[in-house]
């Protein structure tokens, strides 16, 4: 999803917050399952895996973006060669989520 194109204005403006409002109404939905069915039957950590993992995420990708938003060579270097599989490892050892 290229929410940077959000920026920019125009179609792809519109399209990205159209993909992004899509992916958020679909994970609201099936968060709400979710959470109806752990009401019904509890069970485990699901709280607890539920914020720590999208916190650790979503720190992950802030640095990473921040990471490459400050070192223009290494973001032309992915964006030169996206598949390098090392990329999102180098992002953790640079700067990991806390």
């Amino acid at each position: 999803m290229a929410l940077s194109h959000a920026l920019s204005g125009g179609e792809e403006a519109q399209r990205a917050h159209r993909d992004f409002s899509a992916v958020t109404a679909e994970m609201r939905a099936y968060l709400q399952g979710l959470v109806g069915q752990r009401r019904a039957d509890p069970r485990g950590f699901f709280r607890l895996l539920l914020s720590t993992g999208h916190e650790t995420t979503m720190n992950l990708l802030s640095n990473a973006l921040l990471c490459l938003l400050e070192n223009p060579d290494p973001l032309a270097h992915l964006r030169a060669a996206p598949e390098l599989p090392s990329a999102i490892e180098e992002l953790l050892r640079y700067h990991s989520p806390r």
